[in-house]
């Protein structure tokens, strides 16, 4: 048990840790799966890596880790975009991925990083930050809701045979 993240580096992902991200990435994955077989699994995913080196290019997005003792142990992932027609906003912030190693959860990493995000969104000029989250990852929404979020939309499904 980790009682203690004094360790804790919370920065600017770097291409060397590429590989500590998509093993988290691949995980998070699996764990929607788990929830709905809607979901693809992460073998159903060869691209992800090529993605991940497209996610470090993209002006209008930044990967976040939690660093301990020099293994990282979460990452934030999240961008701007345009907004939607009705918004009044131009442009919004959204968070894509959080993913933070089971031993590190509720040691403050994921709202480390989120602060370091909010930083970057505000130079951005974003001032609504959106995002997705499977209504059945109860501890997740339970995070987004402490750090400020609220329900505004629901989105539904319906799966034909």
């Amino acid at each position: 048990m980790i009682n203690n993240t004094k360790n804790m580096t919370i920065r600017i992902t770097k291409k060397q840790d590429l590989a500590a991200i998509l093993e988290m990435a691949r995980a998070m994955v699996d764990y929607h799966h788990e929830l709905d077989p809607y979901y693809k699994p992460s073998s159903a995913l060869a691209d992800l890596e090529s993605h991940a080196e497209e996610w470090l290019e993209d002006p209008n997005m930044i990967l976040i880790v939690a660093e301990n003792s020099g293994k990282i142990v979460g990452y934030f992932r999240c961008a701007t975009e345009e907004a939607p027609f009705y918004s009044k906003a131009k442009k919004i912030g959204t968070v894509a991925d959080v993913f933070v190693a089971r031993e590190y959860r509720r040691k403050g990493a994921a709202s480390q990083m989120f602060e370091k995000a909010l930083e970057w969104f505000k130079k951005k000029k974003v001032q609504n930050i959106e995002l997705n989250v499977d209504f059945r990852n109860t501890g997740a929404i339970a995070v987004w809701k402490k750090m400020g979020f609220f329900e505004y939309k629901l989105r539904m499904r319906k799966d034909l045979d």
